[in-house]
């Protein structure tokens, strides 16, 4: 079992040359505050067979986790690639505009985005649209328990149409003033209920689906200063 902190993507790429590391690997933190990588190909986790757990800390420069979507379907012949990743965090990655690779993680339990001052959209809409034979078939987060959003000042969507969050216990978010709308519905509410904690402000504003959406939610908010 090894698990690694590696300091340039150039690490990462040199590390994932060998098969008998990739396949030992369930633990992997990339921080990158010295390194200039604007674009990290996230297809080259979908390799680390066993990895558990994946932290990008400080990556000032990163813009892009890239993936092609039709390559790694059409190589699968199935569309989920992540199927071991349980956990992810983004820490102060100020040009990332969104996570969107996570569709294929369909066993992730933990998202947490901090300081991502760019990042608009979770999962982003118009990439997921390039791969239109998968809109119907993949339902993200199905099994994510813990969701924690932190000063995200430009995030405007997690995901554009309600989801059921089956297993969902806790979701936080602070300082996304540009969330208005969370994506909830009735059918989110039927399976099971779990915690919101935000600003009041914040929730006192957001949008709903409908009135009952609304009324159902109003009583999983927790308010936090």
């Amino acid at each position: 079992v090894l698990e690694l902190t590696l300091g340039s993507y150039h690490a990462l790429q040199i590390l994932l040359s060998s098969n008998k590391l990739k396949s030992c690997i369930r633990s992997l933190l990339l921080h990158l505050a010295r390194d200039t990588t604007s674009v990290i190909d996230a297809t080259a986790f979908a390799d680390l067979n066993h990895l558990n757990e994946l932290w990008i800390d400080r990556a000032k420069e990163l813009e892009l986790l890239k993936i092609d979507y039709t390559e790694i379907v059409r190589k699968r012949r199935e569309p989920f690639v992540f199927r071991s990743l349980h956990c992810v965090t983004i820490h102060i990655c100020q040009k990332l505009k969104d996570t969107t690779f996570l569709v294929f993680a369909p066993n992730l339990k933990s998202l947490s985005l901090f300081h991502c001052g760019a990042m608009e959209e979770i999962i982003s809409v118009g990439k997921f649209a390039e791969v239109p034979e998968m809109m119907g078939h993949i339902s993200p987060f199905e099994n994510l328990r813990l969701l924690r959003l932190s000063h995200l000042p430009n995030l405007k969507s997690i995901y554009w149409k309600p989801l059921p969050f089956t297993h969902l216990k806790e979701m936080v978010v602070r300082g996304c003033d540009q969330l208005e709308k969370l994506p909830l519905d009735s059918n989110s509410a039927k399976e099971r209920k779990f915690v919101i904690r935000g600003e009041e402000d914040w929730w006192n504003l957001l949008q709903w689906e409908d009135e009952s959406t609304q009324i159902a939610f109003r009583s999983c908010f927790q308010p936090r200063s």
